[in-house]
């Protein structure tokens, strides 16, 4: 459980015009060890920057308040190198996914929460 999941989005949304959304490049081959699931899915970089090797190789930095779509079915590979903090929204059919996950340079520490989705 994600204790501060409702302060997280209600920020998001406050700074709504400030969010830039990015998209993967399509043309780049999936490489051997990516993140992959069949739902679409947002990744947002709530603090600090992390380099995502899907994106256009001239610009492979996401930083905070930057999001990246990802459609169902394709892939990221995120390289952790400097502090960050992220939340990841995955769509499923039948539930949402959240999953916030911040690493401070030496150890990953992942929360996840999923809430069902009605209609």
């Amino acid at each position: 459980m994600i204790d501060d999941l409702a302060d997280i989005l209600n920020r998001l949304v406050n700074q709504k015009d400030n969010l830039h959304v990015r998209f993967p490049d399509p043309d780049i081959s999936e490489p051997a060890l990516a993140f992959k699931v069949p739902f679409p899915r947002l990744e947002i970089v709530l603090e600090g920057e992390l380099k995502e090797s899907g994106l256009p190789l001239s610009e492979t930095m996401l930083s905070a308040s930057q999001v990246l779509y990802v459609q169902a079915g394709k892939w990221t590979l995120p390289e952790w190198t400097a502090p960050v903090s992220t939340l990841s929204i995955l769509f499923g059919r039948q539930k949402l996914g959240f999953c916030v996950q911040h690493w401070d340079g030496k150890q990953l520490r992942t929360e996840k929460q999923n809430v069902a989705r009605l209609g």
